[in-house]
C-alpha cells in the first residue's frame, strides 16, 4: 500500500498493488478504481477501468487476482 495524499476534509489516496491475495481495513466509504489487471474484491469481480464503491464498515476487502488499485475516500478533519 502507498499513500498518496491525505487532505483532512477534501480527500485520501492509497494505490494498492495485488499479485495474488491482500487484504485491506478502511472504515470509511472508498471508491476502489482498477488501473490495471484484474481480479476480485471480496468475490465481486474488477478488470482495469471499472470503479466498485464500497459503503463505510463493511470490514476487511479481501482481494484476488493481479492488479493495481486506486482507492479514493473521504476523512474528517478532526480524525
Amino acid at each position: 500500500m502507498t499513500r498518496y495524499g491525505d487532505e483532512p476534509g477534501l480527500y485520501t489516496l492509497f494505490r494498492l498493488q495485488i499479485d495474488e491475495k491482500g487484504k485491506f481495513l478502511h472504515d470509511r466509504f472508498a471508491f476502489y478504481t482498477c488501473v490495471k489487471g484484474q481480479g476480485t474484491i471480496n468475490d465481486i469481480p474488477i478488470r482495469q477501468g471499472e470503479t466498485i464503491l464500497v459503503p463505510a464498515n463493511m470490514g476487511w476487502m479481501h482481494f484476488e487476482g493481479k492488479m493495481d488499485l486506486f482507492l479514493a475516500s473521504y476523512r474528517n478533519e478532526n480524525v
